[in-house]
């Protein structure tokens, strides 16, 4: 019962995140007043954001799983990445940063899908949704939204699973992307919802020129301690794991059965728009 529990909720937060990659329900505002960026900026940061104008009580984030060090460890890295924590998007990341509860997965593997055609794929989310959901089933979908705050993605799997993230730093083409988004999971008459950062970085494998090695870093927001204790459990680690490599693989064999489809001369045009044909032929180019 507890592990068919934890695979619930890692679709909850992980299902997000992958769609983050290869794709909440409403992007929710993060309130400058609720302190949690405040406190971690206090810790990590060498100037205070305008909106904080005391050094913060750090009590509820000290006993958290996720060590301060951590915490600061990515404050640094999206500051290196050029997010400006005096602007809302920076607000929210820290404000996530300073959550009570906090999980953090680091997931590292390889897939045999070169870097330049990874890139590619990073970089056109919803006729990658497409692809998959194609030749691999589920039933994916992504779109890009334009809102007043900037582009999200938003995506998802069917009725069960959706997701919207917004880009904080990174671009596909440098082999790093750091998303911050918000999903929800649809389970008989309950919905669940979580909150993600992920920072995804890949580059191409030195020992084989088609395939690339990936890192997926990312922060959950639980939002209790019971939540807190399970998403942190060894068994709810490995679950998780799976799943995000199997949506990663889900990719890689997309690629391939693309490339067979190409190399038997099957067109499949009614399948297919015209843009999508011309965006098949140039992934198929890639090295």
């Amino acid at each position: 019962m507890i592990r068919k529990h934890a695979k619930f909720v890692a679709r909850v937060c992980f299902f997000s995140v992958a769609a983050t990659i290869v794709l909440g329900v409403g992007f929710a505002i993060v309130e400058a007043r609720s302190g949690n960026h405040c406190q971690v900026a206090s810790i990590c940061l060498d100037e205070l954001p305008p909106q904080c104008t005391n050094v913060m009580d750090v009590s509820t984030i000290r006993d958290s799983s996720v060590p301060i060090a951590k915490r600061c460890g990515t404050a640094h890295s999206l500051r290196d990445q050029g997010v400006k924590f005096d602007s809302r998007r920076g607000i929210e990341a820290l404000d996530l940063l300073g959550r009570p509860f906090l999980v953090d997965y680091d997931v590292v593997g390889t897939v045999d899908v070169s870097a330049h055609k990874l890139a590619f794929l990073l970089d056109h989310l919803p006729f990658t949704a497409k692809l998959i959901s194609t030749y691999r089933g589920g039933d994916y979908f992504a779109e890009y939204k334009t809102t007043p705050s900037g582009p999200v993605v938003k995506g998802g799997k069917g009725d069960r699973f959706t997701g919207e993230a917004r880009l904080l730093a990174g671009e596909a083409k440098k082999g790093r992307l750091i998303y911050h988004g918000f999903g929800t999971a649809n389970v008989a008459k309950w919905s669940f919802h979580g909150e993600v950062m992920i920072d995804f970085e890949f580059q191409p494998d030195p020992k084989h020129r088609d395939r690339s090695v990936y890192r997926i870093r990312s922060h959950a927001s639980p939002g209790n301690s019971m939540l807190n204790a399970l998403m942190d459990s060894e068994p709810f680690r490995a679950i998780s794991e799976t799943m995000v490599k199997g949506l990663i693989d889900d990719l890689a064999h997309t690629v391939k059965a693309i490339d067979k489809d190409s190399r038997r001369g099957r067109k499949n045009r009614d399948r297919w728009t015209d843009d999508e044909r011309e965006k098949i032929k140039r992934l198929m180019r890639l090295k």
